[in-house]
């Protein structure tokens, strides 16, 4: 079927379509791809991680490919025209029928919904194939995150009455059945659960799929409807999904008559649902995935540093495995580089490792990683432990209020922080810290001849911004996720000032703050803001308090590519698929008393 048109979108070519599905597969007997977040990962525009997929898809032959939304980036604006064209060529190589329903990404305004729609007719429709239905809906209409409108919510009660004999299968992109861990509002859960799943009760629906969450799965079965995640189709993956060994996956479904089986594809092997679910492992690997934490200081003056880990079992049941490491034989040497582990049920294994600096430059390099891959109870548990250096940072205690008015010569007892460009050592910003009784005070001079603002206000972190991290608590710096994450830049509608940390609503304000941006027609771009005493609790703005922090400085470029640079070394990003929220490092920071306090 090369050459077909891949997506069939208005009403006057669907029987077109189902003429063409009927004649490529034998009755009751046949397999479809479902997949979802195809788009480029951020800060990129290629499609390589989906032409791979597509290219793998192809060689099984399935009858044909449901997308479930996100492909192209779309915030912004300004690019659309020509990532719609590029997704359109990427496309034109699946040789199998297609079909699609848009992400949030796809239709993320009026306008770009109104481009989609002129592109691709419509945005909900159905089809059949060998006496199953397809129903896809959109629930980012309107631009808004789970939301469908009455009028294609009465659309569906027609159309899933009308095939109420066929065994029936719903696509939609956001997961609104996972309740809080889609950035979605409450409301659209519940709109779920009283109305959409008691009609896909009453008409016996088969399964749900989804996507929006760049990992696979969890799934959950919940009365008798099979509800499905697969969001790994070339968009940047999941942090905590990489890190217990998810990869970029597709899921092939095969029918035996109305008898589903399932299995998830990645680029190396076929996984079953146990396998590639690694949600269901995450209560053991969450206490264990993260960070293994190295003073830097300490490591650049012995070039040699020795560490251990600690696992327990806590189960009542034997876990065996191993370990081994990932790093770049140009600048580490690991000893030894895997181990095997063995670890009774109830017991605690202590597993030591040495590491070698074989460059002086070690800190700018990927930091090693541990890979485990654990087997218990007939299932496989697999995570990763990044090695990392941190820097340490004395904030000190003022006795006056700073004004925040993007001027910082009353910053004058505090040292700088520098971030460097590790290429050439070259000065890219200077973070300037202090507090006192009712605020933490974070100042910074950026070095930017060309300040650049080519995206919107919600997207200020591929501005030209400045990025602030903070785990309040210490508790999630072995794990690598902020506590807070704070974006400043000035935009078309002036300062801007989001929370980004996990969690929060996307475009959340961070209310209480004191901001200002200034100068920015002289190559330096001052930011300065107050964190107020009750926004930073827990933390107790008392000396000898410690937190974890991390200053990023995003550099949006002249062409259009997005670089970060952070204090804490190996996460110095160039155009490569990261985030630095999910993939934060933090450097441990301690609020000390000014001199003539102590």
């Amino acid at each position: 079927m090369t050459g077909l048109i891949k997506y069939i979108g208005g009403k006057k070519w669907l029987p077109f379509l189902i003429l063409l599905l009927a004649a490529s597969a034998s009755a009751s007997d046949f397999s479809f791809v479902v997949i979802g977040d195809t788009r480029p990962p951020i800060r990129t525009s290629s499609y390589a991680n989906f032409t791979r997929q597509i290219n793998h898809i192809n060689s099984f032959d399935p009858s044909f490919i449901i997308n479930c939304g996100d492909f192209i980036f779309g915030y912004g604006g300004a690019e659309n025209e020509s990532a719609w064209s590029d997704y359109r060529k990427i496309i034109a190589a699946i040789k199998i029928p297609y079909h699609q329903l848009p992400g949030n990404h796809d239709i993320f305004s009026e306008k770009a919904q109104a481009i989609y729609k002129e592109l691709f007719h419509n945005t909900y429709y159905s089809f059949n194939y060998d006496g199953c239905h397809f129903i896809l809906l959109d629930n980012a209409e309107n631009a808004i995150w789970g939301y469908i409108s009455d009028q294609q919510l009465q659309w569906l009660k027609r159309d899933i009455e009308t095939e109420k004999q066929k065994t029936t299968f719903v696509f939609m992109h956001l997961p609104i059945w996972w309740k809080g861990q889609t950035q979605v509002d409450n409301q659209y859960y519940e709109f779920w659960k009283n109305e959409l799943h008691p009609l896909f009760c009453r008409y016996h629906v088969k399964a749900v799929f989804g996507g929006h969450i760049h990992s696979y799965g969890p799934t959950q079965h919940i009365d008798g409807i099979d509800y499905f995640i697969t969001g790994g189709g070339g968009a940047e993956l999941n942090k905590w999904y990489q890190d217990h060994g998810g990869d970029f996956h597709f899921m092939l479904i095969h029918m035996n008559g109305d008898k589903m089986t399932h299995s998830i594809v990645t680029e190396s092997e076929v996984l079953t649902e146990d396998e590639a679910d690694v949600a269901k492992n995450i209560d053991f690997a969450k206490q264990n995935v993260g960070q293994m934490i190295i003073n830097m200081e300490k490591a650049a003056s012995t070039k040699n540093e020795s560490f251990s880990i600690t696992l327990t079992n806590p189960s009542h049941k034997i876990m065996t495995g191993s370990a081994r490491w990932k790093f770049d034989k140009h600048f580490f040497k690991l000893d030894p580089e895997e181990a095997a582990i063995r670890i009774a049920p109830g017991k605690t294994e202590t597993y030591a490792f040495n590491v070698m600096m074989l460059n002086d430059r070690f800190y700018a390099a990927p930091m090693p990683s541990l890979a485990f891959s654990l087997q218990h109870d007939n299932s496989r548990i697999v995570f990763n432990k990044d090695l990392i250096f941190h820097r340490e940072l004395a904030i000190p205690r003022i006795n006056y209020a700073i004004t925040i008015d993007g001027n910082l010569g009353e910053w004058n007892l505090t040292e700088p922080v520098v971030l460097r460009d590790e290429k050439n050592n070259r000065a890219i910003a200077e973070i300037l810290t202090a507090y006192d009784d009712n605020r933490l005070y974070i100042g910074a001079r950026v070095y930017d001849q060309n300040f650049s603002n080519n995206y919107d206000d919600s997207m200020i972190f591929m501005n030209d911004s400045l990025l602030i991290a903070l785990d309040r608590t210490l508790k999630r710096m072995q794990n690598g996720n902020d506590d807070l994450q704070l974006e400043i830049s000035r935009t078309k509608n002036g300062l801007t000032l989001y929370n980004r940390a996990k969690g929060e609503r996307i475009n959340a304000e961070a209310s209480g703050i004191k901001a200002a941006v200034a100068n920015l027609d002289t190559g330096i771009i001052v930011y300065e803001m107050a964190l107020p005493k009750a926004f930073l609790s827990p933390l107790a703005l008392t000396a000898g308090t410690k937190f974890g922090i991390n200053f990023g400085v995003c550099n949006a470029g002249d062409k259009g590519k997005t670089e970060l640079a952070t204090w804490t070394p190996g996460i110095e990003i160039e155009g490569v698929d990261d985030s630095f929220r999910s993939q934060l490092n933090f450097a441990g920071a301690e609020l000390i008393p000014s001199p003539n306090q102590r």
